[in-house]
C-alpha cells in the first residue's frame, strides 16, 4: 500500500470551533506533494437516552446547513475545555431535551465525515433517564427544535424510510438498539 505523509499544515481561518486548514502532503514513493484544504474540528458527541419504559428521545431541530429540519440524536461540540466526552453527552442531554441521566456507556466514536473533516464524534447511551422536561436551550435552533420520543422500532422504520438522513444519528441508533438487544 502506497505511503503517505503529511508534511506541514497551514491555516487558512479560526472559527469558534473549527478551523479552515490546508494540508500537504507527500506521496513517500514518489516524492510528490499535493494539498487538500480541511476542516480541523474540534470534535462532539452524540447521545440516545433511554426511557424507563424504553422509548429514545430524538431531537428535531432546523439545520442552517441544508435549510430545513433534521431528526436527529442528541448532540453537541466539545466545546467545555477539559469535559470527558460522557459529562458533555450528559450535559447536551439537559440542554436540548431536557432529559437527566447519571449514567451513559460509550458506543464507540465515529469519523463523521473523513473527505473533509477530522471531526472525531463520541457516540454513547444514556440509561436511567428521567422523563424529558424542559429543556435549557443555549442557541436559536435549539429554542425552536421539538423533542420526539419514540420506539427503537420507529426510529429504524425512519432510518430506512429516509426521515432521519443524519449519518452521526443512523450509526447511534443502530448501535444503541445493538446494545440494547
Amino acid at each position: 500500500m502506497t505511503k503517505f505523509k503529511r508534511t506541514s499544515q497551514e491555516l487558512v481561518a479560526d472559527h469558534n470551533f473549527f478551523k479552515v486548514v490546508t494540508n500537504y502532503t507527500q506521496v513517500e514513493e514518489t516524492q510528490e506533494i499535493f494539498d487538500r484544504i480541511s476542516i480541523d474540528h474540534i470534535g462532539a458527541v452524540a447521545v440516545i437516552p433511554i426511557l424507563a419504559n424504553g422509548d429514545i428521545v430524538l431531537i428535531d431541530q432546523y439545520r442552517s446547513t441544508i435549510d430545513d429540519y433534521s431528526l436527529e440524536a442528541v448532540a453537541g461540540r466539545r466545546d467545555v475545555e477539559g469535559e470527558e466526552p460522557g459529562d458533555c453527552a450528559l450535559r447536551e442531554l439537559q440542554e436540548e431535551v431536557g432529559v437527566k441521566s447519571d449514567r451513559v456507556e460509550s458506543l464507540g466514536w465515529i469519523y463523521t465525515s473523513p473527505g473533509f473533516t477530522n471531526e472525531k464524534l463520541f457516540l454513547f447511551i444514556a440509561l436511567d433517564c428521567d422523563d424529558p422536561q424542559e429543556p435549557s436551550p443555549v442557541g436559536v435552533e435549539e429554542k425552536y427544535a421539538k423533542t420526539i420520543r419514540c420506539t427503537f422500532e420507529d426510529a429504524l422504520n425512519w432510518i430506512n424510510e429516509g426521515k432521519i438522513r443524519d449519518s452521526k444519528s443512523i450509526v447511534a441508533i443502530i448501535r444503541a438498539y445493538e446494545y440494547c438487544k
